[in-house]
């Protein structure tokens, strides 16, 4: 499965799985990992935290699907 982050996810992905890491996203517009996660069906997130790069920016023009795991509820 095709994985991506943001800035904060820096070392969450490990050495091991460097092969399904598609880069980050939320800093610069049509970086590979934007041009991947555009593609997606569907976006599991896993304690992302809206403040960094909210859902209302990078899922307004393909609105898709979101599962959000987190400690909390309701973030995103």
């Amino acid at each position: 499965m095709p994985v991506v982050g943001t800035f904060q996810a820096a070392g969450a992905i490990g050495a091991h799985l460097f092969d399904n890491f598609g880069g980050r996203v939320g800093q610069l517009a049509n970086q590979p990992a934007d041009r991947l996660l555009d593609s997606a069906d569907l976006v599991i997130t896993i304690g992302c935290d809206p403040v960094e790069y909210p859902p209302s920016e990078w899922n307004r023009t393909n609105p898709r699907k979101l599962i959000h795991i987190d400690v909390s509820a309701g973030r995103l």
